[in-house]
């Protein structure tokens, strides 16, 4: 039984060492990242909100105009403001609410635990308090509670979309 297990210590240390070292380090190698990361922020859709962050730490929040080779156009609160490529740290988009998604899962779920403790609270030899009941009782409170958990759970986000190296 050891020389079994020496022999797979041996077949499998390798594969180890390869998935923990090697590939990472090949993962990481992205040749030409920020040409490929510049071609995302084109292809966004004017309109659409963004987040930009330029090399000194400066932030612009507004609605994207237009992007070329040379620059990024937003409509801020303010007005118009164009900001050069070379300045810019990082674009990010906002990401797509999920609010009423989480509130129906929170929902869902408060509703099958409040249910089931409910059930287990409840006395099966009582008409009064019986099981049913209870199990009603509880899903009615689990389900308001869980979907107020779920609509306060934050959503959307920024999701980055280009970083200069």
């Amino acid at each position: 039984m050891k020389q079994v297990r020496c022999v797979l210590c041996r077949a499998v240390m390798p594969l180890l060492i390869w998935g923990l070292v090697v590939v990472p380090v090949l993962g990481g190698a992205h040749p030409d990242r920020d040409a490929d990361n510049w071609d995302k922020v084109k292809q966004l859709p004017a309109g659409r909100e963004i987040l930009v962050v330029q090399n000194d730490a400066k932030s612009f929040q507004g609605r994207l105009q237009r992007v070329s080779d040379e620059n990024v156009v937003m409509r801020l609160a303010t007005g118009e403001q164009s900001l050069a490529k070379g300045s810019i740290e990082r674009v990010s988009t906002r990401g797509a609410s999920h609010r009423w998604r989480n509130l129906a899962l929170g929902a869902g779920i408060g509703l099958g635990a409040g249910a089931g403790i409910g059930a287990a609270a409840g006395n099966p030899n009582s008409i009064v308090n019986g099981r049913g009941i209870g199990a009603a009782v509880g899903g009615v409170i689990g389900l308001a509670a869980g979907a107020a958990v779920g609509a306060a759970l934050p959503t959307g986000g920024w999701h980055e979309v280009y970083r200069a190296r």
